[in-house]
């Protein structure tokens, strides 16, 4: 989200398995625009180190959070490969946060990977949002698709611990909300912030 964007109310639409939040903005902070960026090798790998990375597990009866490198904000091989290597009990979970832009989830269900990502349009800038768009087998979005926020993908892989797709939803709703924030609200719904918060400081920091 763009630091001292004018943003309005916003409304749930729903347009396939897509649930764009509509955003209604003053002209003049369109969010993205085709021609201004492209996900290439020259992405601009300093933005993404702003942001974060972190791996959830349960063990002895509770969840427990810790960092995770850099890296993990780059590629979803890696992303992926750290999330397979966490304690299967209760299905782990890996959160990468980008450059105040959107958030991956992931999480083990089995055999199965949820996957989610909260916003759509990140996907013309960000190399990782592609890769999450293309693993889902949805389109990349149009011109006009993006003024909106498109949430994509399991958005009810929280729910055994209590967090709805509504919820998620609404925590996707808070336009105003950076993508840390936004998690920290998630972190705070499934019983989780003192280790959230702490596994987040040291993974910002990470070499």
């Amino acid at each position: 989200m763009a630091a001292g964007s004018t943003i309005g109310p916003a409304a749930f639409r729903v347009a396939g398995n897509r649930v764009t939040i509509e955003a209604r903005r003053q002209p003049q902070t369109a969010r993205r625009t085709l021609a201004a960026v492209q996900v290439d090798e020259d992405e601009d790998v300093s933005a993404m180190a702003r942001g974060f990375a972190v791996a959830g597990y349960y063990e002895s009866g509770a969840w427990h959070c810790v960092p995770l490198p850099p890296s993990v904000l780059e590629e979803l091989t890696v992303l992926l490969s750290a999330l397979r290597s966490q304690p299967p009990e209760n299905g782990p979970f890996v959160i990468a946060a980008v450059a105040d832009e959107f958030f991956v989830m992931a999480r083990q269900a089995g055999a199965h990977t949820n996957l989610m990502l909260s916003d759509l349009t990140a996907s013309v800038e960000f190399r990782l949002a592609a890769q999450v768009l293309t693993r889902l087998g949805e389109d990349p979005p149009s011109e006009d698709e993006l003024d909106d926020i498109w949430p994509l993908g399991d958005l009810d892989l929280l729910e055994d611990l209590g967090l709805s797709e509504d919820d998620m939803e609404a925590i996707l709703d808070d336009l105003d909300a950076f993508p840390d924030e936004m998690l920290e609200e998630i972190a705070a719904r499934i019983g989780i912030t003192d280790t959230f918060a702490a596994a987040s400081a040291l993974a910002r920091v990470a070499p």
